[in-house]
This record gives C-alpha cells, sequence and structure tokens, in this order.
C-alpha cells in the first residue's frame, strides 16, 4: 500500500496508480476510502478500464446492482475481452435474475477461454437459480474439471445432488470444500442441514 501512495504522491493524476491503490484498499476492508479513490480515477480518466472494473466489482460486492452494472458496463466497452470483466458483468445479471443475458456473458467467456472455471461455475448457478439441477450438475462438474480445488462449485454441487435425492454423494463433496478452505461457511451449514434432515451422514462416514 506505501508503495502506491508514494507513486500516487509523484503522479497525483494517475488514474492506473489510483485505481491499483483502491482496489488494495478494498481487499483490506477500507471500502469507503476505495470507493472515493476510484470514483476520482474514474473522473480523471473514463477510459481506465480497470478503475471502473474495480469500482463496479466493489459496489457487486456491496450488493449496490445499479452502480456495479454502470461502471462494468462502462469497463467492458473499454475491453469487452477481458474475463474478469465479463464474468463479473455475468454475475450482475445473474442478481438482476436476468438468466438469459447472465449466461450470454458467461458463454462468451468460455468461448475467450475454455479454461475458466469461474464461467462454468456461473452457469451452474444460473441453472440452480432455475430449479433446473440437471443442467446445473452438468456445469458445475465441468468447473471442477477445469480446477478441482474449486470449493464453491464442490459446495453447490453437493446442495444439487441432495436436492436430487444423492446424498451419499453430496457429503463427500461438502467436505472436500471444507478441506479446501475451512473458512467458507456454507458447507458447514449445508452438512448440518443434512444432518438434520437425512440419515446419511453417519453411513457416509
Amino acid at each position: 500500500t506505501e508503495h502506491y501512495k508514494n507513486a500516487l504522491d509523484l503522479a497525483p493524476e494517475s488514474a492506473e496508480i489510483m485505481s491499483n491503490l483502491g482496489a488494495i484498499l478494498a481487499t483490506q476492508g477500507i471500502g469507503h476510502e476505495a470507493v472515493k479513490l476510484l470514483k476520482k480515477a474514474v473522473e480523471i480518466n473514463d477510459q481506465c478500464a480497470g478503475a471502473c472494473y474495480n469500482l463496479g466489482t466493489l459496489f457487486l460486492t456491496g450488493n449496490v446492482l445499479e452502480f456495479a452494472k454502470k461502471f462494468l458496463e462502462q469497463a467492458y466497452a473499454i475491453d469487452s475481452n477481458s474475463l474478469p470483466i465479463i464474468n463479473n458483468l455475468g454475475i450482475v445479471y445473474l442478481n438482476y435474475a436476468d438468466f438469459a443475458k447472465a449466461q450470454e456473458f458467461f458463454n462468451k467467456a468460455l468461448e475467450i477461454s475454455t479454461n475458466f472455471d469461474y464461467a462454468y461455475h456461473n452457469l451452474g448457478t444460473a441453472f440452480y437459480d432455475q430449479n433446473k439441477f440437471s443442467d446445473a450438475i452438468h456445469w458445475f462438474n465441468k468447473a471442477l474439471e477445469h480446477n478441482a480445488s474449486n470449493y464453491a462449485s464442490l459446495n453447490d454441487l453437493g446442495c444439487v445432488l441432495y436436492l436430487e435425492g444423492k446424498t451419499e454423494e453430496a457429503i463427500p463433496l461438502l467436505r472436500k470444500s471444507i478441506k479446501i478452505n475451512n473458512e467458507y461457511r456454507m458447507p458447514y451449514y449445508n452438512l448440518g442441514f443434512i444432518a438434520h434432515n437425512s440419515d446419511m451422514l453417519q453411513k457416509s462416514c
């Protein structure tokens, strides 16, 4: 952080430096300061895709969808081949329950890179949210083919399999998700839910 602050002292009108510093502040939980800095970066240079992306992503994280959409679309207009921009814009539409538009962006991401596991995962989420479980299972499995350590895909695949009555298949996936990231709360919740609603938990030990 100090290096970027020193760089900004030397180049106080650099939107790129402001963008990078704003992104770091956001990861440190200093959201208010990050927003101020990123907004200033966009004001200085509205063609800085990084600043627009970081600001849009910060709003997306805070579930401020209107501004997330505005700045991510601005970033996309500047750089329509950036996987993070495309993916996050798809997530915005997913949050709006505009599944067709969300899938359009996730599919575009896969046209650019077939190894981008987040796009497979998010397609799975889109079908999951529409209760199209067989399609969701397909896409979560595709995500795991490309990244076996995708703990979110392991969790969500476990959820779908449980809803499909495949509890014995679901539980190991949830446990693997915890093993990969023991700070991710969802598989703990889901295992607890299964334990209270099924007699299968002990059988899979």
